[in-house]
């Protein structure tokens, strides 16, 4: 469910400053992936570590980027959540078809 609700934001990211864009949309999906991703650290049983819990959330931040951000903060914020789901990738061994595919 985090991988899917990264996929989301990357992709109201995309539609920036287009009238595809709602920031309801951005902050909906940006408000669920960071509750979801919450629930690793319950999971006695969760291939994520303590380490890379604090690293996702680290990628993550505590708010979405938003469009009035500068290039620059846009596209490091776009390759710190593909980051992010490479981590989940690598923890849970989801293949790249399946993190992608959302």
């Amino acid at each position: 469910t985090a991988v899917h609700y990264i996929n989301d934001v990357i992709n109201d990211m995309s539609d920036f400053n287009t009238d595809d864009y709602t920031f309801e949309g951005h902050a909906k999906h940006w408000s669920e992936l960071k509750g979801y991703a919450f629930a690793f650290q319950f999971n006695p049983r969760s291939p994520l570590s303590a380490e890379d819990f604090a690293e996702f959330h680290a990628l993550v931040g505590v708010q979405p980027v938003l469009g009035n951000a500068s290039e620059a903060a846009i596209e490091e914020y776009r390759e710190n959540l593909i980051a992010a789901r490479a981590l989940l990738q690598n923890a849970f061994g989801f293949s790249i078809e399946n993190v992608e595919a959302w």
